[in-house]
């Protein structure tokens, strides 16, 4: 079967997972639903995170069926990622304080690793800087025990993500290529896009458009080669800012509204923030401030609702600036 026949099937037996899950449960084989959430996690996590709630709540509650503590913790760790990709930041972090309780009773350095990684992207967006540094770190340090190569370059693309969040784009560019190449490494291309994503945003931040646009368009182009859609949309979106830091605002708002197309067919709340909060600022540079004000006070909306301090404070002060810009004029 080859990956785009396999795609097409999950994609037309999606409805039913969930339903496969609970009859499982309910019908005493509770290691059909562990098994078949843990085998559809990367399917789930790539653009189906609302289908994914129910399947990992069923396989949740079949792993502690069974008194499956290793299998529990991992299936927390899944639920808590696509809780935090839906903007869930209170479900998510309730799942991966568990499952951080549960890896302590097994002494899973892997599984800690990657659950303190994801609990410091949450704070990073909540604005606790303090605490999101401290969980990479100790991320990081745990999978370099354990040599684990991804883990790692997952990680470093975390801190690369906070440090850039907070102004610090030397040693954000040095975690994301310093990630890149352990992907490159690997052959994990998903991870290889990530990488050039983050590293177009840096340039972006720097004000060297041309050089963004060139490693955004290559993130693109393997978004679309693996069918990541919650990866293209990102692409798609800093791509845009790219060009409209160039002065060609008509084409980045044509790479806005083809990304949030695909944020809100996922319902990935801070993506459609970010991506609204990017377009008020290329239609504020083209003076068409109706339009802009209106993508602004979405975003605020989105942002405030699930607690994203930095999409909510970036609308909030575009916002003012618009006020502003009037009054002077």
């Amino acid at each position: 079967m080859s990956p785009a026949t396999a795609l097409s099937w999950l994609d037309a037996e999606l409805p039913s997972f969930a339903t496969v899950c609970q009859i499982a449960l309910r019908n005493g084989r509770p290691e059909h639903a562990v098994h078949l959430a843990a085998a559809l996690y990367r399917y789930l996590e790539a653009g189906h995170g609302v289908e994914a709630v129910p399947i990992h709540d069923h396989a949740v509650q079949a792993a502690r069926a069974m008194g499956d503590v290793v299998a529990e913790a991992h299936l927390r760790t899944n639920a808590g990622v696509v809780q935090r990709l839906l903007g869930r930041y209170p479900a998510a972090t309730a799942q991966l304080r568990q499952a951080l309780a549960l890896y302590g009773r097994t002494d899973n350095r892997h599984g800690r690793a990657r659950a303190l990684s994801n609990l410091g992207i949450i704070e990073e967006r909540l604005g606790d800087f303090a605490s999101s540094i401290a969980r990479h770190g100790e991320a990081i340090a745990l999978y370099q025990e354990i040599d684990d190569l991804f883990g790692q370059a997952s990680a470093l693309t975390n801190l690369g993500n906070l440090e850039s969040s907070i102004g610090r784009h030397g040693p954000a560019a040095q975690r994301f290529r310093a990630a890149h190449d352990l992907f490159a490494t690997l052959g994990e291309r998903a991870g290889q896009a990530i990488a050039l994503t983050n590293l177009g945003e840096i340039h972006n931040m720097l004000g060297e458009g041309a050089v963004a646009a060139g490693h955004l368009r290559a993130a693109l182009r393997l978004f679309r080669e693996i069918e990541h859609r919650d990866g293209e949309a990102t692409a798609l979106s800093n791509l845009g800012t790219a060009l409209s830091r160039q002065g060609r605002h008509r084409e980045s708002i044509a790479h806005f509204e083809e990304a949030l197309e695909i944020f809100r067919g996922l319902r990935h709340r801070y993506g459609e923030a970010s991506v609204l909060n990017a377009m008020g600022e290329a239609l504020h540079a083209m003076h068409r401030d109706n339009e802009a004000r209106e993508r602004h006070r979405l975003a605020l909306a989105i942002a405030t609702d699930t607690g994203d301090h930095d999409e909510r404070d970036r609308a909030a002060q575009a916002l003012q600036r618009i006020g502003q810009d009037r009054l002077a004029h």
